[in-house]
């Protein structure tokens, strides 16, 4: 099991997935390196996601943790729940509640 979260948009039609490190202690900073960097953010156009998936992609190495798909396949992922951004600051956060059987 991974500590997953969903980072999504206002709109919620694309999402970035984060299977490790879904936490608002990792996600936040890798936000803010972006910010930094000057890129343009996802609400943006799509060199905001494309930008944020190269560095959320290069933080953790590897070949798996990552991936973007529209909103309505990953809003459901579960741990930290759904980020959502605005530019590149957290707005709001999506909780989901699991019933537990």
């Amino acid at each position: 099991m991974g500590n997953r979260a969903v980072i999504t948009t206002p709109e919620k039609v694309l999402a970035l997935y984060l299977h490790w490190n879904g936490g608002r202690d990792t996600v936040e900073p890798l936000l803010k390196y972006c910010e930094l960097q000057g890129y343009r953010p996802p609400s943006t156009d799509s060199y905001g996601w494309a930008r944020m998936a190269q560095v959320v992609g290069n933080f953790f190495g590897g070949s798996l943790s990552l991936g973007i798909d529209r909103f309505d396949r990953l809003g459901d992922q579960g741990d930290n729940g759904v980020y959502v951004i605005d530019g590149w600051k957290i707005v709001d956060r999506i909780e989901l509640d699991y019933d537990e059987d």
